[in-house]
């Protein structure tokens, strides 16, 4: 892994977990807040407050910041092996992509980082979305 990919698994590995409550998950305010500390920022409400996924889904899409969408997952994969920020997303869940040393061919695969409902540094979308989601899922990298 190269050093500008570790330092961003690093910034990752910073940010503290937030447990899940009964009906409630926090998956958009880890991402949030590990998005900060890598300097990559999601969108935020007007008070500087995280933003509910499908409000995060809705900024992205329409290009906010440096936040760019690639088509194709494997990709989004790439550029976070190289260090660049990268977010799995659907209109209710968002995961942090993390860099990996393990080839990656499949989107099931792609390594991410999540928290909420279950959490981790280091799984896999299949551990994030169940199979007949990934087709909804959308990806982003900061460059």
């Amino acid at each position: 892994m190269n050093t500008k990919a570790e330092n961003y698994k690093k910034k990752i590995h910073e940010v503290e977990f937030i447990g899940a409550k009964p009906g409630k998950t926090f998956c958009n305010i880890y991402a949030t807040r590990v998005m900060d500390n890598c300097g990559t920022p999601l969108p935020k409400d007007n008070n500087g407050n995280p933003l509910l996924c499908s409000k995060i889904l809705e900024q992205l899409r329409k290009g906010t910041g440096n936040w760019k969408k690639y088509d194709e997952g494997l990709m989004a994969q790439k550029e976070a092996n190289n260090g660049y920020s990268g977010v799995a997303i659907t209109h209710d869940h968002i995961a942090v992509i993390t860099p990996t040393d393990i080839k990656v061919n499949d989107i099931k695969d792609i390594h991410i980082s999540q928290s909420g409902h279950d959490y981790f540094f280091d799984g896999t979308i299949s551990k994030g979305w169940s199979k007949q989601r990934y087709n909804e899922i959308e990806f982003y990298v900061y460059k």
